[in-house]
């Protein structure tokens, strides 16, 4: 009986560290942990920019006074793809335009 629970206990510790769902299951970057930047795919096109080539800005007032925004970009090619989104708090949903 206790090998058993060692076993299980073995078996579910494996899979909790080695198991990576970074993704939604459709990025070519899903089963990178450690992947850290922006990834987007508009159903045709993938794209994948690191961290260290992101900007990110806040418009505080970007929606009228009190109504803030951030801007997402990437520092080499600004006007490539940018994203703006009105969600600025913490694992906040809201709408966002991508460009």
């Amino acid at each position: 009986m206790k090998y058993l629970v060692k076993a299980s206990l073995l078996f579910f510790m494996s899979i909790l560290f080695l198991s990576c769902d970074n993704d939604d299951g459709m990025a070519d970057n899903q089963n990178q942990c450690n992947y850290e930047g922006l990834t987007f795919d508009d159903g045709s096109t993938q794209t994948l920019i690191p961290e260290a080539q992101l900007q990110t800005e806040l418009f505080p007032n970007n929606g009228g006074p009190g109504v803030a925004a951030v801007e997402v970009y990437e520092t080499s090619n600004p006007g490539n793809i940018w994203l703006l989104t009105d969600a600025v708090t913490l694992n906040a949903v809201g709408p966002g335009t991508l460009v």
